[in-house]
């Protein structure tokens, strides 16, 4: 996936011209590509942020979540041979802003990653302006606010109606993991995941995710 341009070049440019009130947060940035990962990753610390040796291979993406979380995951979609920045995106817990980086911009490569609910999709060939103002978007979101697995929603009167199964999956959204993610950890298909939210969804008169959590938090204050 080797791609030249102007905008590899022209990087350092921009260093220190913007405003330095988001620039301490810790990105990690995943490209096959080393020169345009190592340009990247020149050009954020240049503007302030803190930016972890980048992740070429998609078999050491795992480890380097391990190593603990980043602010801000910037994602190429297209990572060569194996598994796409798109599937890697699916075992990314939801406090984690994504912003995918890629050279496609078709409808069905779109469709994919809008499922993952990205905070940000860059387009190449960007502008240095493009991908930092990308970035400061997905730094600046609030990460939301967590609930206890502890909490027993069984003992919640607005969640009666779900069943175990169900209660599993909105604890696991609670600790902000994805679809791909709640599967594994409950041995069960991404298939039969869906199938729960949409029981979820009609139970609780929901419409999404973030709906559905703002529901549950808000029905477990209540009760506390």
């Amino acid at each position: 996936m080797t791609r030249n341009g102007p905008w590899l070049c022209d990087f350092a440019s921009l260093a220190g011209m913007m405003p330095g009130a988001l620039r301490r947060r810790v990105v990690l940035v995943v490209d096959d590509e080393p020169m345009v990962a190592a340009l990247i990753q020149r050009f954020l610390s240049s503007a302030g942020y803190e930016v972890r040796p980048p992740v070429h291979d998609p078999a050491e993406f795992s480890a380097a979540l391990e190593a603990g979380l980043p602010d801000v995951l910037l994602l190429d979609v297209d990572l060569g041979v194996g598994r796409s920045g798109i599937d890697l995106a699916g075992t990314v817990p939801l406090q984690v802003p994504i912003v995918f980086v890629s050279g496609h911009s078709d409808g069905a490569t779109l469709a994919e990653a809008v499922k993952l609910r990205p905070a940000g999709y860059v387009v190449k060939p960007f502008t240095p302006q493009q991908l930092v103002a990308a970035v400061d978007v997905a730094a600046a979101q609030s990460t939301r606010a967590s609930l206890s697995p502890a909490v027993d929603l069984s003992a919640v009167p607005e969640l009666a109606a779900l069943s175990s199964r169900e209660r599993d999956v909105v604890v696991q959204l609670l600790q902000h993991q994805r679809v791909p993610a709640i599967a594994q950890a409950l041995f069960v298909s991404h298939h039969t995941v869906r199938n729960h939210l949409k029981h979820i969804f009609t139970k609780l008169s929901v419409r999404s995710q973030q709906e559905l959590l703002d529901r549950v938090k808000g029905a477990v204050s209540k009760s506390s």
